[in-house]
């Protein structure tokens, strides 16, 4: 017999999962930021260069579009299930 959860411990669970998912993100972020920065800044200085600059920025919207692209398909396919 399966029990119904109270509305108080379905909040709970919707924010556990909230906070995974925050936490997931985070992570990848700061993984994609240091990938980023070794394959863009050759010698860390006092400032950017506006070369790198461009690369960080083009390295870190090809794995947020990337990202983007991937949990959507994988929620279109959790949707057809």
């Amino acid at each position: 017999r399966v029990s119904k959860m109270s509305e108080s411990e379905q909040q709970l669970k919707e924010q556990v999962q909230q906070q995974s998912v925050m936490s997931s993100v985070q992570n990848m972020l700061s993984k994609v930021s240091g990938n980023c920065f070794r394959k863009c800044v050759d010698y860390p200085k006092g400032s950017l260069l506006g070369s790198e600059q461009r690369c960080l920025n083009l390295c870190m919207d090809r794995y947020l579009d990337s990202y983007n692209l991937v949990a959507k398909t994988f929620f279109r396919r959790l949707e057809r299930e």
